[in-house]
């Protein structure tokens, strides 16, 4: 037992070594304006260097979907935080960088805010789970719920966008 229970540490402190060790995704940076907000954590930005607008998806967030209680006064919020204006996109290289819809997966910067962390601080949007995780703006997510900002507010049926999805199907 104790050489087989060794055997499993030595296998998990390996694996732990390799994960530490593996090379983080290459980020690519763009600039570009915000030309559109679909929803809280969706929009439209056109490169500064030219060509055609870029569809992104604000990564590691979910905003509720438009139709659902909290998703106009979500898009109302981003937009009001991003359209027009100048943005920096954050974006993994290659496959990681897309979501199942072919938008691209960023992290937006709006000079030195991250736009992606404080729609989750505002309660406009849910940490996105993963697999085995509760996403990485869990804390912010806690925080707003805590202070009642946003969809969390009291007297509010709060729903995550993916159980209302699973309920529901996508707006129309």
């Amino acid at each position: 037992m104790t050489r087989f229970c060794g055997g499993v540490l030595l296998v998990l402190f390996l694996s732990g070594l390799a994960q530490a060790a593996a090379p983080a995704l290459p980020v690519v940076g763009v600039d570009g304006r915000v030309t559109r907000v679909v929803d809280g954590d969706s929009l439209w930005v056109s490169p500064r260097s030219g060509g055609r607008a870029i569809e992104v998806r604000l990564a590691d967030i979910d905003a509720p979907e438009i139709c659902q209680d909290g998703g106009i006064e979500s898009r109302r919020q981003l937009a009001a935080r991003v359209l027009k204006r100048k943005v920096r996109l954050r974006v993994p290289a290659g496959r990681a960088g897309r979501d199942k819809y072919g938008r691209t997966l960023a992290t937006v910067w709006l000079g030195g805010l991250q736009v992606n962390r404080s729609m989750v601080e505002q309660g406009q949007a849910w940490s996105r789970r993963g697999q085995g995780d509760r996403g990485p703006y869990l804390a912010e997510e806690r925080q707003a719920r805590a202070l009642n900002r946003g969809v969390f507010r009291a007297g509010t049926s709060a729903m995550p966008p993916w159980d209302f999805r699973k309920r529901h199907g996508p707006c129309r």
